[in-house]
């Protein structure tokens, strides 16, 4: 399973920022709040927003398994760090 993930993040930058969001969330929380992790994690969060608006763009309504995978992450962080009206709006409107 986990070369899956290192395949996908190698052929897509928005699910390479997926994957270091999910680091520096982990690195964040064992630092104080406005630590490096936590300003890294905003950072990548935004490039993998922003990326998953470029794909939908581009691919319409025939959604790549990287989009889909992209936004799953983001709904994934946004229900890990209890923010869970977030993940019902990137899941809604994703599809």
């Amino acid at each position: 399973m986990g070369t899956h993930w290192v395949q996908l993040a190698a052929t897509d930058a928005g699910m390479l920022c997926a994957i270091f969001l999910s680091a520096s969330r982990s690195l964040s929380a064992l630092q104080p709040p406005d630590s490096v992790f936590a300003q890294s994690a905003l950072r990548y969060k935004g490039d993998c927003i922003r990326s998953v608006n470029e794909s939908i763009s581009h691919e319409g309504r025939a959604l790549s398994d990287a989009t889909i995978a992209k936004t799953l992450a983001l709904a994934s962080d946004a229900v890990r760090f209890s923010k869970l009206s977030s993940s019902r709006l990137i899941v809604f409107c994703s599809f």
